[in-house]
């Protein structure tokens, strides 16, 4: 009999032998792509096992999950799906193509990634932030 769940053992596999820097940066590619082809799967497939592997190096999983959900939504405004991006367009009677919108958020979505990663990051210095709920 084979063993059930063996793409995720692959998957933790792979994460854990790349360099965590590079993981790091990885992040702010990975995450909004896997949202933007998997939709709402992307947390449920990548970000179980990432929380898993980020806890089991000593970082604060609730910290670390806040940091990588202002992430995954970027994901949300690039194709093939563009849910809330191509919503929000039509919901602000926006003139431009969906294109010119995405080129004029770039100021926006580089703050919110680089602010997600660095939480990420400093999550185990963070902890104070949810210290209060424990």
């Amino acid at each position: 009999m084979q063993a059930k769940g063996a793409g995720v053992l692959t998957y933790g596999g792979a994460v854990i032998s790349i360099p965590l820097i590079l993981l790091f940066i990885l992040l702010a590619v990975i995450i909004p792509v896997s949202e933007g082809v998997l939709t709402y799967g992307g947390a449920a497939i990548i970000g179980i096992p990432l929380i898993w592997f980020l806890d089991s190096i000593g970082l604060h999983a609730t910290v670390a999950i806040a940091g990588l959900s202002l992430l995954w939504p970027l994901g949300d405004g690039l194709p093939p799906t563009a849910l809330i991006g191509r919503l929000s367009v039509m919901v602000s009677d926006y003139k431009d193509s969906y294109w010119t919108f995405l080129k004029n958020t770039w100021v926006p979505w580089l703050v919110i990634t680089i602010v997600g990663i660095l939480m990420v990051i400093f999550s185990a210095r963070l902890e104070f932030l949810v210290r209060w709920s424990m």
